[in-house]
């Protein structure tokens, strides 16, 4: 499987670890749903390009070890309740062109790993 798209669905209920494994996963759109919980781990998507979990009810931190960052073009994860998003202090092999945080609960700087990433 490498596109997963299931947007405005009406889905509900938490992100099951099983998607975890769906390492060949290159597309997760999972936008306009009302799924909630902490978002999933998907560093071990090593082709993931794109991930839109926008207008969801996710909450909580993203670590700068819960993404694929060598892979991902766009992260789109607006309209949440994230509280926290960490992007690696190394981001030579960051090449995302798209991040999209806003409408979150985040309350911490601009680290400088965060403004050093030149695609955005």
């Amino acid at each position: 499987l490498e596109y997963f798209v299931l947007n405005s669905n009406g889905l509900t209920g938490t992100l099951h670890k099983e998607f975890e494994e769906l390492k060949q996963l290159k597309m997760l759109y999972l936008q306009q749903n009302k799924l909630a919980g902490s978002i999933i781990n998907t560093s071990n998507m090593r082709e993931m390009e794109y991930l839109d979990l926008s207008e969801n009810r996710f909450v909580g931190a993203v670590t700068e070890n819960m993404l694929p960052w060598e892979s991902l073009k766009e992260v789109k994860m607006s309209s949440n309740f994230i509280t926290k998003f960490a992007v690696p202090t190394n981001t030579s092999n960051i090449h995302m062109q798209i991040l999209d945080l806003s409408r979150n609960e985040i309350e911490q700087e601009l680290s400088s790993s965060m403004t050093s990433l030149t695609n955005l």
